[in-house]
This record gives C-alpha cells, sequence and structure tokens, in this order.
C-alpha cells in the first residue's frame, strides 16, 4: 500500500509510556494511510520487546534499532526520515499521546492546503494526567511565509510534535537534526523548516498531548551533558536562525533559551564543581551568542521592565533549591573537610554575583522581545487598509501632560473620522506605556520607539510636528519626504526662549528651513505667525487657530469644590484666570486690579511654567488664590461658579503671535470673558479686550454680562464657530485637498 505520510518516533527505554503512545497512532481514524517508523537508541528495558509485538501485529508499523546508542532523538528522528517512503512527515514523542484524532487532522488539513509547513495546538499534562498549558494559540492563517509570521514561530518554538511537514521541503535542503547536541535540537529544525518555507499554514485544532513531566527525560534527567552541549547547542541556532533574523532577534532568543531552560536546572546538579563549571560554560555561550550582539545592537532606550511570572519561578528554583542544597551540602562537608566548607562559601559568592548580572541581562532582553511582540503587532494595525491616512506625531511630550493642549486635541479630533490612524509619540516620562505602544482608543495610539515606527512603510503617512519640538533634527523631515511621507509643521508659537526654555542655533536652523521648504506644509495658529509664513512661500500653508471641544465644558458637577466653597463665601464675586504662569503673564495688571476690588476674589489656577509667579511677590496680596494645577476634565467643575474669565497678559512678540487655547474654552463656559489688548483676542466678539489702563475698570461692567442672553448667545456662537473637529479638518483639506476630508466618517 502508499502510504501518504509518515509518523516517526525516536526511542530510549520508554517501556512505561510506549504502548500509550502506540495506542493512539493506532485509534486514528486515518491510521491505514500511515506509516509508523520507530527507531531505538539501544534501550535497555522492554521497550523493544513491547514495540515488536506491535510491529507483528500491523504491516504499516516498523522498528529499526540503532547499532550504537547515540544519546539524543536526532539521529533515530535522521534514520527515521531516511526509511520514509511518504510525501509528508510528522514527528512524534514515545512518552505522548495524539488526542482528537489529531494526526488524522494534520493529514486532512496538509492535502487541502498542500503547504510546505503545517502547524496545530498541543496541550501539556503532568504525570497525573492533569493540564498544565496549552500553547499556540493565535489567529489561524494559511500558506503565508512573512517575517512576521516567521518571528511569530520563533517566539514560539519548538513545535515539531505538533506540525506535519513536507517532505519535498526536507529533501531539497537537506534539513536533518544535528546529532552532535543533545537538546534544542528540534529547534533548530523547525527554524531551518520554516526559513525554507514558502508556504507555511497555523491552525488551532488541539493535535497533540505532550506529558511535562515524563520520566527520563531531558527536560527532568539534569546532568553535566546538558551544560556541556550548550556552546554546539547555540552555534547550531545561530546557523539556522541566521536564514531569516537579525543578530538581534537570535541573540534574544538564544539568551530567553539559557534562561528558561539552562537556568533554572543548575540547582539540580550534584556538587558544587559542577554548579561552578556550569556556570562558567553559560556564561562563555551568552558572551559570544547572546550579550555582545545584544549590547551592540540594542539602544536601551526602552522604558518600564515587564515584570512577569517567570521571575518569579526564577527566584524560586534558584534562591531555594539551590541555598537547600549548598547547606545541606555545607552541613556534610563542616564534618568532612573546612577546606571544602571554604569552597562552598566561595562559590556561593561567585553564584551570587553571576546571577545579580545576569539578572540585568535579562530585563533588557525582555524588554526588547516586548518591543519585538508589539511592533509586529502594530505593524498589522499600521497596514490595515481600512486606514486611509497615518499620522505620526513626533515624540517630544506626553500625552498626559498637565497642559492637555492643541497636540492632544488635533489627535482626538482628527480620529474622529475611522479611516485615519494617528501614532502619538510620547517621551514616556508620564505615560507609563510598557513595550513599544498603547491604545487610548482603536485608532489613536501611543508608541515609543519613532526609529521602529518608521520602519514600516504605507501610503498616505503624514509627519507631524509642532514648532515647540527643539529637539528632534531636520534630518528626520529630509528622510521622510524621501520616503513620500508628507510633513505637516505646526506654527504653534513665538519662537521664544520664554516658550521652550534655552535654545541653539540648531532650533533656529531647523525651523527657519522647514518655513522655506515649500515641500513641508504649514500650519499657522495665529494671523502674526502666518505673516511670517507668507514672507517667505508662496504655498502650502495655511491658518488654523486653537478651539475647543464644547461638549467639555457641558454638565458641571453639582458639588462644588471645597476651596471654591470657601472662596465664594468670602468674596462677592470671583474672577478666574486658568492656564500657565509665566513671564508674559501681566503680575503687575493683576496686582492692581486685586487692590482696587479687596470684596472680589481673583482665582489662578494653572502650571507654574517658569519662577515669574514665585518673583512676582503676586501670592501676598490676600485676595489672589493660587490653587494649583486642575485636570483638563476637572475645569468646568471650577469656572461654572465664577463670575468673570480672563487673560491678563502682556502684550509682546510673544503674546502677539499667541492664540490662546483657554480662551476658546472660556467661550464654551459661557461665562463673560475679559482679556488684554491681544490681536488673536480681538477677532472674536464675545471677548472684551482692553488696554491695560482701562482694563481694571472694566471689570464690574465685564461681571454683568453674565446676565446678558445676547452676549451669552455671541459666546455660544463662537464657541460652535471654533471647535478642534473644524480646525482639524482645515488641517486635512490642506494636506489631502479633497471634498471627502469634510466628512466625518462616524
Amino acid at each position: 500500500m502508499n502510504y501518504k505520510a509518515t509518523i516517526i518516533l525516536p526511542c530510549y527505554n520508554k517501556e512505561k509510556y510506549i504502548e500509550r503512545a502506540l495506542k493512539s497512532i493506532i485509534s486514528l481514524s486515518r491510521f491505514k494511510e500511515f506509516e509508523v517508523i520507530l527507531v531505538d537508541d539501544c534501550s535497555t528495558d522492554k521497550t523493544v520487546s513491547i514495540i515488536r509485538k506491535y510491529e507483528e501485529k500491523y504491516k504499516n508499523i516498523s522498528l529499526y534499532v540503532l547499532e550504537k546508542g547515540s544519546g539524543s532523538p536526532s539521529k533515530p528522528r535522521n534514520v527515521g526520515m531516511k526509511k520514509s517512503t511518504t510525501d509528508y512527515i510528522i514527528f512524534m514523542d514515545p512518552d505522548d499521546q495524539i488526542i482528537n484524532d489529531g494526526y488524522s487532522t494534520l493529514l486532512t488539513k496538509m492535502e487541502e492546503y498542500k503547504s510546505d509547513i503545517l502547524i496545530a495546538t498541543r496541550i501539556g499534562v503532568n504525570n497525573y494526567g492533569e493540564k498544565v498549558f496549552t500553547d499556540f494559540i493565535c489567529d489561524e492563517y494559511f500558506n503565508e511565509n512573512s517575517h512576521d509570521i516567521q518571528y511569530e514561530l520563533l517566539l514560539h518554538p519548538p513545535y515539531i510534535l505538533k506540525t506535519i511537514y513536507s517532505k519535498k521541503l526536507i529533501d531539497k535542503y537537506n534539513i536533518r537534526f544535528n546529532e552532535k547536541i543533545t537538546t534544542s535540537e528540534d529547534e533548530a529544525f523547525c527554524v531551518e523548516c520554516a526559513a525554507r518555507a514558502k508556504k507555511i499554514t497555523k491552525i488551532n485544532d488541539i493535535v497533540y498531548q505532550y506529558t511535562a513531566e515524563a520520566e527520563g527525560s531531558v527536560t527532568t534527567n539534569v546532568n553535566m551533558k546538558i551544560f556541556n552541549d550548550i556552546y554546539d547547542i547555540c552555534e547550531e541556532l545561530e546557523r539556522t536562525y541566521k536564514l531569516a533574523f537579525t543578530s538581534v532577534e537570535i541573540s534574544e532568543r538564544i539568551a530567553q533559551l539559557i534562561y528558561v531552560f539552562y537556568l533554572k536546572k543548575l540547582a539540580f546538579l550534584k556538587t558544587p564543581e559542577e554548579i561552578e563549571e556550569a556556570c562558567g560554560l553559560i556564561y562563555d555561550s551568552l558572551n559570544k551568542y547572546g550579550f555582545d550582539k545584544f549590547d551592540n545592537l540594542v539602544t536601551g532606550k526602552y522604558i518600564n521592565m515587564i515584570q512577569d511570572i517567570k521571575n518569579k519561578k526564577f527566584d524560586y528554583y534558584i534562591k531555594h533549591y539551590f541555598i537547600l542544597r549548598m547547606n545541606k551540602m555545607e552541613k556534610l562537608m563542616n564534618k568532612q573537610n573546612k577546606l571544602l566548607k571554604r569552597k562552598v562559601v566561595n562559590l556561593g559568592v561567585m553564584f551570587v554575583k553571576f546571577i545579580t548580572e545576569f539578572k540585568k541581562k535579562i530585563k533588557k532582553i525582555k524588554k526588547s522581545i516586548v518591543i519585538r511582540k508589539h511592533y509586529y503587532k502594530l505593524k498589522k494595525i499600521i497596514r490595515d487598509k481600512k486606514y486611509k491616512y497615518v499620522f505620526v506625531f513626533y515624540p517630544y511630550t506626553d500625552w498626559n501632560i498637565p497642559v492637555f493642549q492643541r497636540p492632544q486635541q488635533i489627535a482626538l479630533s482628527l480620529t474622529k473620522r475611522s479611516d485615519i490612524l494617528y501614532l502619538y509619540g510620547t517621551k514616556n516620562r508620564l505615560d507609563k506605556v510598557k513595550g513599544l505602544y498603547k491604545k487610548i482608543k482603536d485608532n489613536l495610539i501611543l508608541f515609543t520607539d519613532y526609529n521602529l515606527i518608521n520602519k514600516i512603510k504605507r501610503p498616505n503617512v503624514v509627519l507631524h510636528l509642532y514648532s515647540t519640538d527643539k529637539w528632534s533634527e531636520y534630518s528626520i523631515i529630509e528622510r521622510a519626504l524621501k520616503n513620500n511621507q508628507k510633513v505637516c509643521y505646526e506654527y504653534i508659537d513665538d519662537i521664544s526662549e520664554s516658550i521652550t526654555g534655552k535654545h541653539n542655533s540648531h532650533y533656529l536652523d531647523k525651523h527657519n528651513k522647514i518655513l522655506k521648504n515649500e515641500d513641508i506644509y504649514i500650519v499657522a495658529t495665529a494671523t502674526n505667525l502666518l505673516n511670517n509664513v507668507k514672507k517667505v512661500r508662496k504655498k502650502n500653508y495655511v491658518l488654523s487657530t486653537n478651539g475647543v471641544n464644547p461638549e467639555d465644558f457641558e454638565n458641571p458637577s453639582k458639588n462644588i469644590p471645597e476651596k471654591i466653597k470657601e472662596l465664594k463665601a468670602k468674596y462677592d464675586k470671583l474672577i478666574c484666570y486658568y492656564g500657565s504662569l509665566a513671564t508674559w503673564f501681566d503680575y503687575d495688571l493683576l496686582k492692581k486690579c486685586a487692590l482696587k476690588y479687596p470684596n472680589y476674589g481673583f482665582i489662578l489656577i494653572g502650571y507654574l511654567y517658569d519662577k515669574s509667579y514665585e518673583n512676582s511677590g503676586i501670592s501676598k496680596i490676600k485676595n489672589v488664590v493660587y490653587l494649583g494645577k486642575v485636570p483638563y476634565n476637572e475645569l468646568i467643575n471650577y469656572t461654572s461658579w465664577v463670575d468673570l474669565l480672563t487673560i491678563p497678559f502682556l502684550v509682546n512678540d510673544v503674546t502677539k503671535a499667541t492664540s490662546p487655547v483657554k480662551l476658546f474654552e472660556y467661550m464654551a463656559t459661557k461665562k463673560p470673558i475679559l482679556t488684554t489688548d491681544l490681536p488673536e483676542c480681538k477677532k472674536y466678539k464675545s471677548v472684551m479686550v482692553e488696554k491695560a489702563d482701562n482694563y481694571v475698570k472694566k471689570i464690574p461692567e465685564a461681571i454683568e454680562k453674565i446676565n446678558d442672553l445676547n452676549y451669552i448667545k455671541m459666546l455660544e456662537e463662537d464657541s460652535l464657530n471654533n471647535t478642534w473637529d473644524s480646525k482639524a479638518n482645515v488641517i486635512l483639506e490642506m494636506l489631502f485637498d479633497t471634498e471627502e476630508n469634510n466628512k466625518n466618517n462616524d
């Protein structure tokens, strides 16, 4: 009979399990279509005699016994592949069993998809039959071979026991198990097959039951042979990984393997000398195949180490078992020889140093592994065809900063459209992003590494920059333009050290280059800034002032804040300013107002931008009260109880070029607004604008406007005409110049 697939079992001293394994094979619905080859590695128990009984009974079961024991499954599996006469090959361990007619499923699916490799899922049980894990469940895919797929397989090795392979693939590239190594030979085989394969399929059917604690397995039988082979194992893994992966990815996996498999087994060695020798072998292997390359190629900028359960297991195995073993040995050696006692103490010190250094390295590796996992997930999101446009905000400030302003508001408004994805780069000082990204919502995502994001190519990408970013290089813009990305530069303030702090000529040079480069799109937020743009270019610019989300300033809490309650009881009227307290704030004008109207309470809310508040002496005036910072979403709970909202700024180059965000938020509160003589404030009928010498006198009259219904209507109209959504649409129209950009898909 012509068999369709071969099941290969390497055997050594498995008399306790082999019959169960064979029965699970025989129970397959397509058993007669399988060729079953068992290769014994010179067992010394009854394994061979048990297999012979089944060989005599079933024509499709064959046993081959090696002349000399090899000490690993590699040679028996290679012999099995050589003896195979079928188109497909499946590997099985003799202490496990097939479940759910699993290998029949593998064969049926392989015939359907005609893949090079088809991978299913397995469960693990302990010696009591209790389930301890289910591995590798993911979105199914069919006949893929992208790097994303290969990397996903890299994170879940090895997987030969739940996989069916095309023999054509194996024979074409002469893929074999390395007979020089006793462990990880299956992982090296898996990796080479995946790297060579053109068509890989993954299904989630559970086909195999793995015995996690089988007697005599490598994972439970610990001796120095495991550690003596570590150098050859790393060399073989590097050889196969090079076929598809970068040096960083190789180093990550090798270091992870040593951490998960080898380090935990140190405590089970029998003598201090063996432990010391094994530590040396681990360290040497890491230096050549893990840490050196890893240190050279990974920047180390990733923040927020991901803690996981493995650390606890690590501590448990190493600290608990090792210390117990050393204590027992020390007691024994005390009776024998004081010199041996010193050997134990010295070894303990050496081991602690080794573990400390290793754990530092493993933290770095684990961070990078998380980043890599996130990278491939985010890559899939970015390339999703449902997103017509992708904005990338170059990281220079966190999302959760005390002053929630234009960058966040524009991002929120743009992402009200379901066809826009906004990637907001964060410095991650406040945002607590673990790994590469965190979602604010499905199409608004914080990310931590621009260089990784920039590797992902797709059409209609906009690099979104702000003029207050003094750290980014002009080369970033040049690279974006070269990659056919659009660059949108928001010119939001006068280039002044009072805003950005001290800056150098590089920052000014970059700004001037941007203004002059007509391939870059400019958004000016104030007329004075727009005039600066017009002096050096003729196209690709637009005026888009700041704005407001009116709904954010509706429905205040019915509970009055305690501090406001105290002030209302103390003063006849409350006058409020919120925003940054900086050098452009007219503290002298506020002093005059406070002294003129001692029965009014003057409230300051906001961020102390510099030392100007402290130096002004304004805090010494009794009816001027600084309440500190208030979160954006709670501002309405304060402003709803005041009588007048103000912007008492100095009039200078900085404020002439300022479109105050608070101005539009004030409008939405429907409370009277009084400002100094600022150009951007003069544009709106609802804003009372006065020069400094008349500002003080205007306050009582301005307060009375709170009862003027016509005035309240003007505030409402100005608020609705200056929403963040409308400001975002202006930007979209400039960038893409299509009518559909005026539509909100949602």
